[in-house]
């Protein structure tokens, strides 16, 4: 089991940091928006991405997509059920 999590942080961490950051915004907008975080859930893409940060400049960029993702889901799930 520890072989299988090694590999996977090693390969998350082998991803370029912004399409890392960019990937958990968008997974975390379309968890909020069009309910796809029942299949894959958004949170754990921000998670799994946040185990391969490694400065604070990396931590603030993920922290701040995140949050802009999660306004604009909220945005778009808002318009969808008005």
């Amino acid at each position: 089991m520890n072989e299988i999590l090694t590999w996977l942080l090693d390969t998350v961490q082998s991803v370029d940091p912004l399409v890392r950051t960019l990937v958990a915004g968008l997974a975390i907008m379309l968890e909020t928006s069009v309910l796809v975080g029942l299949v894959v859930p958004g949170d754990t893409v921000v998670i799994v991405a946040g185990t391969a940060v490694s400065g604070w400049p990396e931590g603030i960029a993920l922290g701040v997509a995140v949050v802009a993702g999660s306004l604009a889901g909220e945005s778009i799930g808002f318009a969808l059920g008005r």
